[in-house]
């Protein structure tokens, strides 16, 4: 697993693993998700790292830590910016 696509839903927050499918392309693993309930979630704290790349960090109430990066701005995928917006707002 090379990292998660971060999928905010009303049940909570979906992370959906990327995997190398060769040493050019990745796929999503659709099948192998995990959703984390929003009534275990105990909070989740977003930090600007630097001028590339946000750092999510998601506390569980039950201590389990899930600890991310994502980076600010995609060329490739232009909503990844607003979207990431909206997502950090909603965590402010």
């Amino acid at each position: 697993m090379i990292g998660y696509l971060v999928n905010q839903t009303e049940e909570g927050i979906c992370l959906i693993p990327i995997v190398s499918d060769t040493l050019t392309k990745n796929k999503v693993d659709i099948e192998n998700y995990l959703m984390l309930k929003k009534e275990k979630i105990e909070k989740v704290i977003i930090k600007s790292e630097d001028i590339v790349f946000w750092r999510i960090k998601i506390i569980m109430k039950d201590k389990k830590k899930y600890s991310m990066r994502t980076v600010k701005k995609l060329k490739q995928a232009s909503y990844h910016e607003n979207n990431l917006n909206k997502f950090i707002k909603m965590y402010e």
